[in-house]
């Protein structure tokens, strides 16, 4: 992105759209059939996904990672902002941070 090489005009956006349409049919169809635990990981993992969109630039940066990379960077550029966002939803700070109501208050508000 830091060339704005963002593609072929209209192709490019396209693609993106087939894609995005493709991971969301896989994921309606093969989901459910992982069981509900494995659901409710998923849903976990994908409701502070913004937050691991808006920080992993973070953790590149500090480990000074050249635009290649390495495997261990994309690791830890994974995990680490996801287990940050993991433990941001369970406080008071999750609608700033994560963008969601914290997962306390939900539980709360469930139980009898």
């Amino acid at each position: 992105m830091k060339q704005a090489n963002f593609g072929t005009p209209i192709l490019s956006v396209l693609v993106a759209v087939a894609i995005s349409v493709a991971l969301v049919l896989l994921g309606e169809t093969w989901v459910p059939k992982l069981g509900s635990r494995a659901s409710r990981v998923i849903i976990s993992l994908a409701g502070v996904g913004m937050m691991v969109v808006q920080t992993h630039a973070v953790v590149l940066w500090v480990l000074g990672t050249p635009p290649s990379g390495s495997a261990i960077a994309l690791i830890l550029a994974l995990v680490v902002p996801w287990t940050v966002a993991l433990i941001v939803v369970r406080t008071p700070l999750a609608p700033w941070l994560v963008g969601t109501a914290s997962k306390r208050k939900r539980l709360a508000s469930v139980e009898p």
